[in-house]
């Protein structure tokens, strides 16, 4: 039986996740924070071998993948989103990957494909930089090179948009509902009084 995967639920501050030390390697913990900047001087997406999964690099203008020892025809591509992000305590800089389809149901071939996100003087995909400026709950996978500090970017398990807060509902005020042979009166509220 495997074993249950557990996530805490406490909302950390980025102050408190970068001083995590080893015992929360291989913990999963979430933080609310807005994304500041999309970083646009790397790619947004990188190849993968379509066997083993691990990167590929071009070699002599082919894709090789160095685990496999062979050549890919033509690799997986996957997102690879470099952002830098706040709260009240600090800045992050994490990288936004499979997640990116999630919450925009495409993928990267889809973007690589549409007019209106690449070609024709447009080097970085605008729906990649509609995420700057907005509020998510992140999830991180903690790692051994983070708590080390031997690397401070982190790579995002999951994301979230933030729960909306849409107020206090309170109803008005209501009319009882009584009937009786003669006539049946409905409560209705009284909100335009």
């Amino acid at each position: 039986m495997e074993a249950e995967e557990v996530i805490d639920n406490k909302l950390y501050t980025i102050a408190e996740i970068k001083k995590f030390t080893e015992e929360y390697i291989q913990n999963k913990v979430r933080f609310q924070v807005n994304v500041k900047k999309v970083e646009e001087k790397n790619n947004w997406y990188d190849n993968f071998c379509t066997t083993c999964g691990d990167e590929v690099n071009i070699v002599a203008e082919r894709y090789k993948c160095e685990t496999c020892k062979r050549n890919i025809p033509y690799p997986d591509i996957r997102f690879r989103l470099a952002v830098v992000c706040k709260d009240v305590t600090g800045v992050i800089a994490m990288v936004f990957d499979e997640e990116i389809y999630r919450l925009t149901g495409k993928d990267v071939f889809d973007i690589e494909n549409d007019d209106n996100q690449v070609g024709d003087g447009i080097n970085f995909p605008p729906m990649l930089k509609s995420f700057e400026n907005r509020d998510y709950i992140v999830t991180l996978l903690i790692e051994e090179k983070n708590t080390k500090k031997s690397c401070s970017v982190y790579t995002v398990y999951a994301l979230d948009e933030p729960v909306e807060m849409l107020g206090n509902h309170t109803p008005g005020d209501t009319v009882d509902i009584t009937s009786n042979a003669d006539s049946v009166t409905m409560g209705i509220d009284l909100l335009s009084k």
